[in-house]
């Protein structure tokens, strides 16, 4: 926050609230925490993808790390897709 001092600057952290502290609430509750807390483990790494400083300091293009990169994009792109067929397939649209 641009202006404001160390002090003012407070962390926002996200929870999760159930109607009550016990029971099956609380447990799905813990485990979205975790999900969410531990989310840079299981989502992908898209800045390899950012390839903007080459161009902008003119360095050489490293063909493994780019074929790398896009191998891995590419397996993102069929993750995220069979998600979505194994999600709508069990959808009614009529």
């Amino acid at each position: 926050m641009p202006g404001k001092s160390t002090r003012q600057v407070q962390l926002v952290e996200l929870r999760v609230v159930t109607p009550a502290d016990t029971g099956a609430g609380a447990v799905e509750s813990r485990w979205l925490s975790l999900l969410l807390e531990y989310s840079y483990a299981w989502l992908p790494d898209l800045s390899r993808l950012d390839w903007r400083y080459l161009a902008l300091y003119a360095l050489p293009i490293d063909g493994e790390n780019i074929g790398l990169a896009i191998l891995m994009a590419l397996a993102y792109v069929v993750t995220l897709l069979a998600i979505a067929v194994l999600v709508f397939e069990r959808r009614n649209f009529i």
